[in-house]
């Protein structure tokens, strides 16, 4: 038994009712999906930097409802086992985070994916997509997760994932009280958001998300940067995309909740209205926090192409 299995057989004895599991890598030995098995009530399971071994053919995780890999190594056999009715029958969440796929043994047929409610995938190289073969461009939610502050700029192309997608922006990890001392401009910047506003504006963004912090025009230190977010807004208003604001504190969890509550709330027409609406004073308010502080005004989307690889073709 290695490291992984053992313990979680010495957690199954101690608490047989587990229903969510965390676990950061534990060695270098690969981790045996059998062992998360042993948990007859597991339904989140989340799990990172480990090594996962082959799946079973006849592994079951019959009541597990949300999985999330970061940073993991995977065979792709595995990850198609796990979307399988037979394995997973009441998985609705998944969250990808970086995760390597590779390919070993015998490929399955491709499966369904279209009952989870939705996908979060934060990938900033393009090696992290998931292959077509496991089929997640089919998931009707796709949740991309990005950020100013690291390396995860980058968007996937409409082939890869397909369109439209809901834009999860990451907090910043460390900040002023006040100020976004960290938030310095720079041309990664700049050509994220471009990009962003060009999915925006071309509607291929069903919803964007972003952390309180973002929403204060006077938050910004750099004023290329603060009008770059006020185009973003813009963007949003223009193409009737819906912005949410959430609370740092509920990116603690790989699932955002404020997420599970628009997706809960998505067939409201009045929710979808006011968020729109809110929205519209969003951007008035900053227009006027610009005029009054003689700041720089957003650049102009027109003449912003974005990135060439948010195509169709």
């Amino acid at each position: 038994m290695d490291e992984g299995d053992e313990a979680a057989s010495i957690l199954c004895s101690c608490l047989p009712n587990l229903r969510v599991y965390r676990s950061k890598a534990l060695g270098s030995h690969a981790v045996s999906m059998e062992a998360f098995a042993m948990f007859e009530h597991l339904t989140i399971l989340e799990l990172s930097c480990h090594r996962l071994a082959d799946l079973p053919t006849d592994l079951q995780l019959p009541l597990l409802e949300a999985l999330s890999l970061r940073e993991c190594f995977v065979a792709m056999a595995t990850c198609q086992r796990l979307l399988m009715p037979t394995c997973t029958p009441k998985l609705r969440k998944m969250h990808l985070d970086c995760v390597i796929m590779h390919s070993t043994g015998f490929l399955i047929a491709t499966p369904d994916p279209r009952p989870l409610d939705y996908l979060q995938l934060v990938a900033w190289d393009r090696q992290f997509y998931p292959p077509i073969y496991l089929g997640l461009h089919r998931v009707q939610n796709i949740v991309h997760g990005w950020s100013v502050a690291k390396r995860i700029r980058n968007f996937p192309s409409a082939a890869s994932l397909g369109t439209p997608l809901h834009l999860r922006l990451y907090p910043l990890p460390k900040r002023s009280e006040k100020h976004s001392i960290h938030l310095n401009y720079d041309d990664e910047i700049e050509d994220a958001i471009a990009s962003v506003c060009n999915m925006t504006s071309r509607g291929r963004v069903k919803s964007l998300f972003l952390p309180s912090d973002f929403d204060n025009p006077a938050w910004f230190d750099h004023r290329r940067t603060r009008a770059l977010f006020f185009s973003l807004f813009e963007a949003c208003r223009d193409s009737d995309t819906p912005v949410i604001i959430y609370d740092e504190g509920e990116s603690e969890d790989d699932f955002l909740p404020a997420f599970d509550r628009f997706l809960a709330s998505s067939g409201n027409t009045d929710v979808r209205e006011r968020l729109l609406q809110e929205n519209i004073e969003r951007v008035r308010i900053w227009q006027e926090y610009t005029t009054e502080h003689q700041l720089e005004y957003p650049p102009n989307r027109s003449s912003s192409g974005g990135d060439s690889r948010l195509n169709d073709s």
